[in-house]
């Protein structure tokens, strides 16, 4: 399977019998054997069924399927599979209402407001039998003069695409062509560019936006979470006391410019003397100390009551040795917690 990026006469979709290559409204061309398809006509093609798994045939549409439809919908179209935008045959998406007559191209519904529902089996609907949820269709905002959309922060326009709206928050209000790039950039991560709200999610899905299910373009770059195994290791004591400089540690433990780190946190750092460390396997930073439960030191049977000090504005505060453990949450009863 190839994806193909350049447009020639020569890779024409066999459903829709167009070489346009646009991936944000008609997902992208493939092109498989003798078979060259949109991947969005094949989704809403009323009588093409996905009979293979993900890593057969066309992302799990197969051949002698799409030829077969292909076929279906050329015989047909000789008579009665009319488009009702452009008046052209081999019309392949009809309306999901039975007595509804309704078929289009899926490009031509794209352009004219078709209600394509990317989950579930696929559905389209037409204006007529439109079935988008009440919170949608009375959105607060559905009167879009002086507003711009929250994504690219440009004004909506009499001839901008139907734009999409979400039951969220009121300023949900984006371009239709902003939501779906986003969409196929964030993948699994998609939710409300302006209230991070996941349910956003099957609002845009309603409305004809593909989101993938896959991880986000930003995590599939080479080496995209390198950064994460390497840490500083250096002393964060203000007045590090090493006469070789911050940056110098001791390999061995015991010596006294071995390096530590918060246990809590990973982030801070400190040479042994620097900061008076005790015991390298429980040394805290300051900003964990403000947040985490200290409990007594014991040596040799006698226990010293633990100081319930507040915070010194010192910034050597934060480097004072302690014992601590990570606080839990804990749940109180009866308190406010296409097939």
């Amino acid at each position: 399977m190839e994806k193909i990026t350049v447009e020639s006469d020569s890779t024409r979709c066999i459903l829709c019998s167009k070489i346009t290559i646009d991936e944000v409204r008609l997902g992208p061309m493939y092109h498989l054997d003798d078979v060259v398809c949109h991947y969005f006509c094949m989704l809403f093609s009323s009588g093409l069924p996905q009979n293979g798994s993900d890593n057969d045939g066309i992302l799990g549409f197969l051949p002698r399927d799409i030829k077969k439809e292909a076929r279906r919908v050329s015989v047909s179209g000789r008579g009665k599979l009319k488009c009702k935008f452009c008046k052209g045959r081999n019309a392949f998406v009809g309306c999901s209402v039975q007595k509804c007559r309704g078929i289009w191209h899926f490009p031509c519904g794209v352009e004219n407001g078709i209600n394509h529902q990317f989950f579930g089996k696929y559905e389209a609907f037409c204006k007529q039998h439109c079935n988008l949820p009440r919170k949608i269709l009375h959105h607060p905002r559905r009167n879009l003069q002086g507003r711009r959309c929250p994504i690219c922060f440009s004004s909506f326009e009499a001839g901008d695409d139907f734009p999409v709206f979400g039951s969220c928050c009121i300023s949900s209000v984006f371009h239709r062509r902003c939501v779906q790039k986003y969409a196929l950039n964030s993948g699994s991560l998609f939710k409300c560019p302006t209230c991070s709200e996941r349910s956003f999610q099957r609002d845009a899905q309603w409305q004809g936006v593909f989101v993938p299910e896959r991880d986000a373009s930003w995590e599939q770059e080479p080496n995209a979470f390198r950064g994460l195994s390497r840490r500083r290791l250096r002393c964060d004591f203000d007045s590090c006391q090493c006469p070789q400089g911050r940056n110098f540690r001791d390999v061995d433990v015991e010596g006294k410019w071995y390096i530590v780190r918060c246990v809590l946190c990973g982030g801070p750092s400190t040479h042994v003397q620097c900061s008076q460390v005790k015991d390298i396997a429980s040394w805290a930073c300051g900003t964990c100390k403000s947040v985490a439960v200290t409990f007594p030191m014991h040596h040799d049977g006698d226990s010293s009551s633990s100081d319930d000090e507040e915070s010194s504005s010192d910034s050597s505060d934060l480097f004072e040795p302690c014992i601590v453990v990570r606080k839990r949450n804990v749940a109180v009863r009866g308190g406010n917690t296409k097939s």
